[in-house]
């Protein structure tokens, strides 16, 4: 259905005629049986015939339309040339003003439900926004008071990962680690807090597994053990999903009752995408003591992207939304 594009960096944008009914209609993408389902899909519009693809967006506007704007907050910081969004950082507005208020659209986020996750706000016939105002004047302290007081208190990270971190976009193993990088991190009087290591550490699939991969890491357990021993904390790069290929895919989809789908987003050819909103992919299991051989261990870290989802130490089998509970607390504390 979609035209193929030059490569991975290049965007198109792709019109399907659809006929829709007076009132309210359900628009789905789906990957059919025998599809590849390689497309990295951004946004989904509808408009009518023949109108360009809206340029707007529910995303507060940068800064720079925002006179006396105080800092602010921001998506991630792993953007790339056409990538949904810019390639240059900018912070969207937060809370502190000069002009000593400010306005909080609440409208489009998630809320809270009485057992700690979070669910889609319902829908609503005709206009409707939800928002909070801020008027402080100069007081940027009592600001801040207040938005604690409606979010609740942000959870602070622990001292170390406001340290020095090492992350690269390469295939290292855990020789090179030990015996080049920290090395020469030595050798040089440079303190090294944490090693962020990026996502060829994973097998079958480099993007989507989540078993060490074996050529890079032979000993697992052994090189965690020499970081500690290093006073180097470890975090590993995880993606939302897991390949049909993954030797826990079958204990996995049975853990969710048969409802990961193929995802139309996705990095590996036969990509399953967890659905965190989903009762039956969201069951809170006990962590084992010890991770089992060749599993990923749980560590102690966060590594957020713009569009994946991802942090270290889940075991799909297990599918623990204990540290997705604390993403609207980043959320919030990433607007101040």
């Amino acid at each position: 259905m979609f035209p193929p594009t030059a490569d991975w960096d290049t965007w198109a944008t792709a019109a399907v005629p659809v006929h829709l009914s007076a009132g309210d209609n359900t628009v789905t993408t789906t990957c059919g049986t025998g599809d590849g389902c390689n497309v990295n899909l951004d946004s989904i519009a509808v408009t009518a015939a023949g109108a360009r693809y809206p340029t707007t967006s529910t995303t507060p506007a940068p800064p720079a339309d925002v006179p006396g704007q105080l800092g602010g907050w921001t998506r991630g910081l792993d953007a790339y040339t056409n990538q949904a969004g810019s390639n240059v950082y900018q912070l969207h507005p937060g809370i502190l003003n000069r002009q000593g208020w400010s306005l909080l659209d609440d409208t489009y986020t998630a809320l809270h439900t009485a057992n700690g996750w979070a669910t889609p706000r319902p829908d609503h016939k005709g206009a409707y926004q939800d928002g909070y105002f801020f008027g402080y004047g100069h007081n940027y302290q009592q600001a801040l008071r207040d938005l604690r007081t409606l979010t609740g208190p942000a959870d602070m990270l622990p001292e170390w990962a406001f340290g020095v971190w090492f992350s690269e976009y390469n295939a290292f193993t855990a020789s090179d680690y030990e015996n080049n990088l920290i090395p020469a991190f030595r050798a040089h009087n440079t303190p090294i807090d944490a090693l962020s290591v990026d996502t060829d550490w994973k097998s079958p699939q480099q993007r989507d597994g989540w078993n060490w991969n074996p050529n890079l890491f032979p000993n697992p357990q052994a090189f965690l053990d020499w970081a500690k021993s290093q006073h180097i904390n470890v975090a590993l790069n995880v993606h939302a999903g897991i390949d049909g290929s993954d030797p826990k895919f079958a204990q996995t989809q049975a853990t969710a009752g048969g409802a990961l789908q193929r995802a139309a987003q996705c990095f590996s050819p036969d990509c399953y995408r967890f659905d965190w909103s989903a009762a039956g992919q969201s069951v809170v299991r006990p962590a084992p003591a010890l991770p089992a051989a060749g599993r990923a261990p749980v560590v102690v870290g966060l590594v957020l992207h713009r569009q994946r989802g991802e942090h270290a130490g889940l075991d799909p089998g297990q599918l623990d939304q204990r540290a997705l509970r604390q993403r609207p607390h980043l959320q919030h504390a990433a607007r101040i």
